[in-house]
């Protein structure tokens, strides 16, 4: 969220906005999201995320992440990494580290555009300090109580709102593999995670639940 001559501009991506992202956040976006595989191994599923195995481990055990058996031994469905990706992350960066290939990966009704609005000083306000509060951008803090609004009147606004339910469900409901292998066809360069950086924290964060 920026000021502009007097008015806060709220930013959903637009296929022209540019959006300076770190480098190796990048690289770990398209890692999860433009995979060509559903399940990865523990290992892998660590770098992905940026995390150390000991990290992972512990989301494990702790139940942030999960693992299935498999005849190869224990795995993570990539759906799991995609899901817990969009709880670290905001849509916004996910969609702009995606680049051209988001198209093949998020439903159209979760492509982000860019909406203005004029507030009084006080809401906005009001938004500065509450998203401070929660350490969280506004742009994030708006984004969920729209979600949890969106959730409230989800039988409603579907009637009205093409592709609303579809968006809502992903990742956990993600559309077929087929788009994603597309979007991959071409091999992803080699990809070395590296710690610390800012979006990484030093332990996996507790997974909002909902």
């Amino acid at each position: 969220m920026t000021f502009e001559g007097g008015e806060y501009i709220i930013f959903y991506v637009s296929a022209g906005y540019f959006i300076m992202l770190d480098p190796a956040l990048i690289q770990r976006i398209r890692a999860i999201f433009l995979h060509h595989e559903s399940r990865v191994t523990i290992a892998e599923g660590a770098g992905m995320l940026g995390w150390s195995r000991a990290e992972m481990d512990a989301a494990i055990r702790d139940g942030e992440i999960e693992v299935v058996e498999t005849c190869s031994g224990k795995r993570i469905e990539l759906r799991e990494l995609a899901a817990y990706a969009v709880q670290q992350w905001p849509l916004t960066a996910i969609e702009e580290a995606l680049g051209r290939e988001a198209a093949l990966v998020l439903p159209e009704a979760l492509r982000t555009r860019k909406l203005t609005v004029r507030l009084p000083r006080y809401q906005i306000g009001a938004l500065e300090v509450l998203a401070g509060d929660g350490r969280e951008s506004v742009e994030a803090m708006l984004t969920r109580m729209l979600e949890e609004l969106a959730e409230l009147n989800q039988e409603r606004l579907a009637r009205v709102i093409p592709g609303l339910a579809e968006a809502m469900a992903w990742p956990e409901a993600e559309r077929s593999l087929e788009n994603r292998h597309a979007a991959s066809s071409e091999s992803l360069p080699s990809v070395t995670f590296r710690r610390p950086d800012p979006f990484a924290p030093s332990h996996p964060p507790t997974r909002r639940s909902g």
